[in-house]
């Protein structure tokens, strides 16, 4: 009978290994995510950066259809940021900060519309 009850125990021992186990998988993925988002937010700081300095630098559409096709995409780039503005603004409670920003983006739209 003592061997059973060590049979049994080690089966115990053994479920409750395999339970660790996959309890720390959703942990390490929730960890794994976490990393790929920081990297991810990185990566879109440094393209703004690159973008930014492209757009400060001259260049020139081969074309209309190319002025429109950047227009078009200039215009849903600028609704995303703005979007993403707010989504930020709202998880580290910044909303003075996101109302600031929008003052200064509605300047600059009033003063060409």
């Amino acid at each position: 009978m003592d061997a059973d009850r060590e049979a049994w125990e080690r089966e115990q021992a053994e479920a409750a290994d395999g339970n660790s186990e996959d309890e720390e998988q959703p942990e390490k993925s929730r960890r794994d995510r976490g990393e790929k988002q920081l990297k991810r937010a990185k990566d879109i700081m440094a393209a703004l950066h690159k973008l930014d300095t492209y757009l400060q630098e001259i260049y020139q559409c081969e074309d209309k259809e190319s002025g429109q096709e950047m227009l078009e995409a200039m215009g849903n780039t600028v609704s995303v940021l703005i979007d993403e503005m707010k989504n930020i603004s709202e998880e580290y409670d910044m909303d003075e900060d996101f109302n600031t920003k929008c003052g200064v983006i509605s300047d600059v739209l009033n003063q060409y519309i």
